[in-house]
């Protein structure tokens, strides 16, 4: 499926990237357990597809400029899809040394980020057509969940950003969490309804323009 028109134009952005953070929920909460992370991510990646598949650049097809060589397209819903990367990390240190708590940055008014390790809590895998022109066999996203030695967690997300953008990807972790709320108690999966049409944006765009 091709991209949009706008979405060719995005390809060499920044990755859409974002870090979220849990204190340890205490008691025997499965809150932050990583098996039910893993199955919540799966299963909201069915309403997801095109987000596990292959993000690569689409041929010519000799059709009168209908389809136009170098368009970013995604192929997606085959066994040889890519997926998405999900890397499990561990680390010795606990939250609090890395980000304050909601109580200490209000008494400080202010909390510089600067030392925060971010190398450390994102995925690195390398991402289909985001630093070169290679994507076979690349996924489009990565996730890192990263468990602190208090119990805490990080969940780090980087998507290529003809992918989604900052919205796009806020809305699916909206869904995840739906998702992982529902499993954590027991109840029926919510209705996941993203909608994913890049036509609707090309629809709005000036027709194809022909040389003479």
């Amino acid at each position: 499926m091709p991209l949009s028109i706008l979405d060719n134009t995005v390809v060499r952005f920044a990755l859409t990237s974002a870090v979220w953070y849990f204190n340890n929920p205490g008691g025997e909460s499965d809150a932050l357990s990583t098996e039910l992370l893993a199955s919540s991510l799966q299963k909201t990646l069915n309403a997801y597809p095109q987000w596990a598949g292959q993000l690569h650049w689409m041929p010519y097809d000799g059709l009168d400029g209908e389809q136009r060589q170098g368009r970013v397209c995604i192929s997606y819903g085959s066994p040889s899809d890519p997926g998405l990367e999900l890397i499990f990390a561990r680390s010795p240190r606990n939250l609090s040394s890395l980000v304050p708590d909601s109580m200490a940055r209000m008494e400080r008014g202010a909390w510089c980020a600067d030392d925060l390790p971010s190398a450390q809590l994102l995925c690195t895998t390398s991402l289909a057509l985001h630093s070169s022109s290679e994507y076979a066999g690349k996924p489009c996203i990565s996730v890192q969940v990263t468990t602190f030695a208090c119990g805490g967690l990080s969940i780090a997300l980087r998507l290529v950003h003809c992918i989604a953008d900052a919205i796009a990807m806020f809305q699916f972790v909206k869904d995840w969490a739906a998702t992982h709320r529902a499993l954590l108690q027991r109840r029926p999966l919510p209705t996941l309804t993203p909608v994913f049409d890049p036509a609707l944006l090309d629809g709005a765009a000036t027709g194809c323009v022909k040389g003479e």
